[in-house]
């Protein structure tokens, strides 16, 4: 099972920040069994989280890019299977100027 903590922000960008923290409301996805064994792990940080069919990852979209971060309660070895490197750049976009022609 994945849950956001905060909700997502709306068409202008903005989200409640209802504990009036001055760094903003946390907009994280979380992940927790449903066996009910173990408590919830924090996955990535992101609003808008889509979950694989498998329930092994999840994609989301961070500032025009797709991430992806594996579900896992032990912190996945890759920047991309944390959610924390761009799964699918935008395109016309490349990050590694030897690819650009």
């Amino acid at each position: 099972m994945i849950f956001t903590v905060a909700p997502p922000p709306n068409r202008d960008g903005w989200s409640p920040n209802a504990a009036a923290d001055p760094n903003g409301p946390e907009h994280a996805i979380w992940a927790a069994k449903t066996s009910g064994v173990g408590g919830a792990w924090r996955v990535a940080e992101a609003t808008n989280p889509d979950l694989a069919p498998d329930g092994s990852a999840i994609l989301f979209v961070k500032n025009g890019q797709i991430f992806r971060a594996k579900i896992s309660a032990v912190k996945p070895a890759t920047e991309m299977d944390r959610g924390e490197k761009a799964f699918i750049t935008e395109w016309g976009i490349q990050s590694d100027p030897q690819m650009v022609a």
